[in-house]
């Protein structure tokens, strides 16, 4: 049996330009979450603050705040608020054109 890399399968189903697009927009998700994820990494050594007081602090699961350190999961406003108001922080959101 064939195994198909997934560009391989992706250019089956998908034009050149949607692929590009889905390119683009996955590194833009990366980029943003790796942000988020080194400035709570940040904050947490700066405040003295460990993974589980985190947790508790913000009354979620050990599951989530691990999968928010390493820039794993899709954020919500309302969870994003929470991490930042546990560890005193506001976030900067500029958007700017891309290169």
């Amino acid at each position: 049996m064939k195994t198909k890399k997934l560009n391989d399968l992706m250019e089956k189903f998908y034009t050149e330009d949607e692929m590009k697009e889905a390119t683009i927009k996955a590194k833009l998700r990366a980029k943003i979450m790796l942000s988020i994820s080194d400035n709570v990494r940040q904050k947490m050594e700066e405040k003295n603050i460990g993974f589980n007081d985190l947790v508790k602090i913000i009354g979620t699961s050990p599951a989530q705040i691990n999968r928010v350190l390493n820039g794993n999961t899709n954020l919500t406003i309302d969870s994003l608020v929470k991490i930042c108001t546990a560890l005193d922080l506001e976030p900067e959101i500029t958007f700017k054109n891309v290169v």
